[in-house]
């Protein structure tokens, strides 16, 4: 239990540290950040060895209502990890120009995060996902709040819509099943289960919710780019699997969201593939990408969760070196247009070597990780799903291949920009750089030589 505590208390502590000790240096501010993003790592290695050695029970807080509930599973430790990795990332990867704001933001949105994915209360659920959106949408963006309240920022007021969707939907739900949400989804039926279904959607940027992908371009920073699309974009599937868990639903709502996720992955696998923003491009393909994970788990049972679990981390590392290459394209002064990144091969070899794996990752006929997940994924669709949606799925990966083809063709032989290439880089994006690289080519060993990694996800 007390790991768990910690788990929550030292982020939040980093954070506060960072903001009145370090608020005229950013630079220390970042090194704060970092190690309490690095601390938070260890400490859930630490919470994870603690969960298969001995019974850990549910942390609580206060009494009836207003009750604060923790529990430790899993799923959560998993996706635990996944923001921890990606507060990581966006230490080492913020603007050199950007104030310790910033890294304040970054440890109070783990913070929350984890608050988030361990609270069974859905009081604090709803709480803690309302304060991570709105948190990461202060990361990458600097819109003035009054601009906000006449709503003319597609990315809060999308994501304002979905969690407003979610909590009628949970709300209605919880006047006969309790206000504890574990499998409160599952329980729900009718008019309640089809809102929540419909928050989901929102969250992740389905189809007709996507359009704020389009404003993920040159004016949010790289860090905040990266939790935009890597973290945010995520909130709904953490919410489909905590409320939902692996169990099987059928009905009219379930058909429905799997019918407009299919959409997502085709709409939105589409415009990655003649968007040629840096940013832009890494919204959609995470929307696309997002929407088979909830395709996986739609189809319920203990394989298809695993599955989606799989495809969310796999595509967040990827992602990640993403926006590491995007920050050294921002630190050189360059264009965030693939068509004009040629010249890096003889000013950084190594940077497009990393370039050209990553975007090798993406192809889901490579072989790396890419093409263990997305088989067994289609596998999987085949045997619960109807065939013309597999048809529409290998469409998918085909575009998911011919992205990954037109970086890689733009990177190594494209144009160069009107801005010279020269090795002026921050030693922090090279490390960013090379720590997703790292991560991403470990995960695929161990994922292509022990495939019981898929079940152990969800224990």
């Amino acid at each position: 239990m007390s790991y768990l505590s910690t788990v929550l208390l030292i982020p939040t502590v980093c954070a506060t540290v960072c903001y009145f000790l370090c608020f005229r240096t950013p630079r220390l501010a970042g090194y704060v950040s970092l190690a309490g993003s690095v601390s938070a790592l260890v400490i859930l290695g630490f919470l994870y060895h603690q969960f298969h050695t001995s019974v850990v029970s549910p942390v609580s807080f206060g009494s009836g209502f207003f009750a604060l509930n923790f529990e430790v599973n899993h799923i959560a430790l998993v996706l635990a990890f996944l923001s921890a990795l990606t507060a990581l990332i966006s230490s080492l990867i913020s603007p050199r120009d950007v104030g310790s704001y910033h890294y304040v933001l970054i440890q109070l949105s783990l913070a929350v995060v984890f608050a988030f994915l361990f609270s069974t209360s859905l009081v604090y659920f709803l709480l803690f996902l309302e304060l991570a959106s709105f948190l990461a949408w202060r990361l990458g963006d600097t819109t003035p709040l009054v601009k906000v309240m006449v709503l003319n920022d597609r990315s809060l007021l999308v994501r304002q819509v979905g969690i407003l969707l979610l909590l009628i939907g949970l709300v209605l739900a919880a006047k006969t099943f309790g206000y504890d949400v574990a499998h409160l989804g599952a329980n729900a039926t009718g008019s309640a289960r089809f809102l929540m279904l419909l928050g989901i959607l929102a969250l992740c940027g389905q189809v007709p919710f996507q359009t704020w992908f389009h404003d993920v371009g040159t004016a949010m920073p790289s860090a905040g780019a990266l939790i935009n699309t890597v973290l945010t974009a995520n909130l709904g599937f953490y919410s489909y699997v905590i409320l939902f868990g692996g169990e099987p639903i059928t009905g009219f709502s379930i058909a429905f969201a799997s019918y407009l996720a299919l959409a997502t992955a085709i709409i939105c696998g589409g415009a990655a593939v003649i968007e040629n923003d840096m940013g832009r491009m890494l919204g959609y393909s995470t929307a696309s990408v997002v929407a088979l994970a909830l395709l996986s788990v739609f189809r319920g049972g203990d394989f298809g969760l695993a599955m989606g679990l799989l495809l969310i981390v796999v595509n967040s590392l990827i992602k990640m070196g993403f926006f590491a290459f995007m920050a050294i394209n921002d630190s050189l002064g360059l264009k965030r247009d693939f068509r004009f990144m040629g010249g890096y091969g003889k000013s950084f070899p190594w940077v497009v070597v990393g370039a050209i794996l990553l975007s090798l990752a993406l192809t889901p006929f490579s072989p790396l990780i890419s093409f263990f997940a997305y088989s067994l994924f289609a596998v999987n669709l085949a045997w619960v799903g109807s065939t013309w949606m597999v048809v529409l799925i290998m469409g998918v990966l085909v575009l998911y291949c011919a992205n990954s083809l037109r970086i890689i063709y733009f990177i190594s032989f494209g144009a160069r920009s009107e801005s010279q290439v020269e090795g002026r880089m921050v030693a922090s994006r090279v490390l960013a750089f090379s720590l997703s690289v790292l991560f991403l080519l470990l995960f695929s060993l161990g994922a292509v030589l022990y495939p019981r990694l898929i079940y152990s996800i969800v224990g």
